[in-house]
């Protein structure tokens, strides 16, 4: 007896329907034996942002205290304290730092007030700040772009990235850069003898205990400043980056003395095309010949 094609292909969804239905309402048990398989991790493999304390202030308020609380509840050693993209141009004389994810806008900052906060509070919790390898570091709050005059006036802000600060212009809309503000009212000169500076103004001035801040961060994602500090014009390129990495990371262990000086961690590799892994691996060793 024959078969149409169309009863065949009718019969044959009936029962792949009839099969999804089975598998869509069978139960399925999945039981994890957490006592199997544990091995020993060591606590120095986490870390965490310190985000949660302020570097306004000496003394620390209730949300303060209970992050504190938490981190030593829960075993945490080390503690980034450099604030990303905030870091590349920190100026410790001034007290002060560029914003490039808020208009290059500049604000009051004082690491010293974390690093203080670390020393009293977090025993056994270590910090890492930044070098700054750009070559330039903020100097003045006085021409920065008016965020929230602009916001009141057109209900929203305009795009965070646009260079306004140092008498920048966009449009009403907020969507177009019309002019970029001018970057040397707002930045100076910050050579290597300045931003390693804060090693001796932290261990002989301050009397800090440097055993806790042994690990600093070679400035914040190096390759990447066209884009996240393109109010300067800096020539980011392989020997550039290089250049600026060796020249800080002699000077720093010279101001830190003795045999044995900083530790110098973050994201320095260089990006070129063709060129990357080689530029990675000429760094790390520059890093094993520096200290």
């Amino acid at each position: 007896m024959g078969y149409s094609s169309s009863h065949i292909f009718g019969t044959a969804a009936v029962v792949l329907a009839a099969c999804f239905t089975t598998a869509t309402h069978a139960a399925i048990d999945v039981t994890v034996n957490t006592q199997k398989g544990v091995m020993k991790i060591s606590p120095y493999l986490y870390g965490r942002n310190i985000d949660k304390i302020s570097d306004g202030t000496a003394e620390t308020d209730s949300t303060e205290e209970a992050f504190i609380s938490q981190m030593l509840e829960a075993g945490v050693h080390f503690l980034r304290a450099n604030n990303g993209n905030n870091a590349t141009r920190y100026n410790w004389r001034h007290k002060m730092t560029v914003h490039p994810d808020w208009y290059n806008n500049v604000y009051s900052h004082d690491w010293a007030n974390t690093a203080q906060k670390v020393l009293d509070k977090m025993p056994g919790i270590d910090a890492m700040y930044a070098f700054q390898l750009t070559g330039w570091a903020a100097s003045s709050t006085e021409y920065n772009f008016g965020d929230w005059n602009w916001k009141q006036e057109h209900g929203s802000y305009p795009s965070q990235t646009f260079d306004l600060a140092g008498g920048g212009e966009v449009s009403e809309d907020g969507k177009t850069l019309i002019k970029a503000g001018d970057a040397s009212l707002y930045n100076m000169e910050w050579p290597a003898d300045s931003t390693v500076a804060i090693i001796p103004h932290w261990k002989d001035e301050l009397k800090f205990d440097m055993s806790r801040f042994k690990y600093w961060s070679m400035d914040n994602e190096m390759e990447i400043w066209r884009g996240t500090h393109s109010d300067l014009d800096l020539p980011v390129t392989g020997d550039f980056l290089v250049e600026r990495y060796i020249d800080v990371a002699k000077k720093a262990r010279a101001a830190w003395g003795g045999q044995e000086g900083p530790r110098r961690l973050g994201r320095h590799q260089a990006h070129r095309p063709g060129g990357r892994k080689r530029m990675v691996l000429v760094l790390r060793v520059l890093v094993q010949q520096t200290g």
